[in-house]
């Protein structure tokens, strides 16, 4: 916080604020402040089909992903009650006719008996013939679905679920401090049957030409098998570099079985180190960094809309050419799916737009779109 004393001195605090840890205590959203009838008829992720309502259920998530810039906000897990979500979602109903939900989450699925009765109010809704329909843009954290949600994420309206895979290499989800690194992808599996199986449209997320970061775990310190990875600091630090050819053809490999599972689309992004979070650490600590982030004003990296210039990484085992090519590799090798956008002509569809249609209905309305 930066202010002025009452005798004109300028001061500024560095310190942070302390977080509330019930945010059952803060006051519901003040939405009678805002023109709701407004809000709902387009939501941010260009949903005008729906009326849309983006609800906050719970806030942060309790794990230490290196790219990801909800540890260097400190946001532990916080939910709200089922309760407390219950009547929001009640109200929205009531006064707005809301049809469709965007869980704004980072970890909608952390605490599964919290999830369920989410979920489950939304479908005893649709079997009541109430049109409700529910989506997570943000994606779902693997290692804690479910069959069972699976499946009451179908029955609660959702049409697609995004698993956020990241890499199909486990060297690199080690780089990234992904939790349950070693295990990650024999879960990705099994969690992809499950909705497969659901009847949900699945779409995988992965961040192509990841540079590597530091080993936190012990235990993934001094593995033989990835000796040739690590990249060890006097210190006594532990960092293991990232994505190089190789690593990227496991993951393409990795995508084909997905597939093959019944995986409909695969959305690549690439590795993109913003401001505060350790994967910017870590790129400056080894001098990857091919520009500073200019100030301070994040680039971000659309999945359907990259240029070379984009690319801020560049690694002896990844040129920023070679990390937008393996973009453009995966991007034409897969369908892509990202986020529930739907125009008015499209209430018909019932399936999610491939980035494709997407990219032609936007064309459409005289926006150029490069790829």
């Amino acid at each position: 916080i930066l202010y002025r004393t009452t005798d004109g001195e300028l001061k500024e605090n560095l310190g942070r604020s302390e977080q509330l840890r019930t945010v059952d205590d803060i006051p519901p959203p003040g939405y009678h402040f805002r023109p709701m009838k407004e809000y709902i008829v387009w939501s941010p992720r260009g949903d005008k089909a729906d009326r849309t309502l983006s609800l906050i259920s719970s806030r942060g998530c309790p794990f230490q992903c290196e790219f990801c810039s909800i540890p260097e906000k400190g946001q532990a897990w916080r939910p709200f009650t089922p309760e407390r979500v219950l009547d929001e979602l009640k109200m929205a109903i009531e006064k707005w006719g809301v049809n469709h939900i965007e869980f704004e989450d980072d970890n909608f699925t952390l605490r599964e008996s919290r999830a369920l009765t989410v979920l489950k109010y939304l479908a005893d809704l649709r079997k009541k013939g109430q049109p409700m329909s529910c989506s997570f843009p943000n994606g779902v954290m693997i290692d804690r679905m479910s069959r069972e949600l699976a499946f009451l994420m179908k029955d609660a309206g959702a049409d697609i679920v995004y698993l956020p895979v990241e890499a199909g290499d486990t060297h690199v989800l080690m780089s990234m401090n992904k939790p349950n690194a070693e295990g990650h992808l024999e879960s990705t599996r099994k969690v992809a049957k499950w909705c497969v199986e659901a009847g949900l449209t699945v779409s995988c997320f992965f961040i192509v030409a990841y540079p590597g970061g530091r080993i936190v775990r012990k235990e993934l310190m001094d593995l033989p098998e990835y000796e040739d990875f690590y990249i060890r600091q006097p210190d006594g630090s532990v960092w293991m570099r990232g994505e190089d050819a190789q690593a990227f053809e496991t993951t393409l490999n990795f995508c084909r079985e997905l597939k093959s599972l019944g995986v409909q689309g695969i959305t690549p992004l690439i590795a993109t180190p913003y401001p505060g979070t350790e994967l910017y650490v870590v790129c400056e600590k080894f001098g990857w960094l091919v520009f500073p982030d200019e100030k301070n004003v994040l680039t971000t990296v659309s999945y359907a809309n990259v240029r070379p210039d984009y690319v801020q990484i560049e690694t002896p085992w990844c040129s920023r050419k070679e990390a937008f090519e393996r973009w453009k590799t995966m991007f034409q090798m897969f369908h892509t799916y990202h986020n529930v956008r739907k125009f008015e002509e499209d209430v018909s569809f019932e399936h999610p737009l491939q980035g494709q249609e997407v990219r032609e209905r936007i064309a459409k309305r005289g926006i150029k779109i490069e790829v």
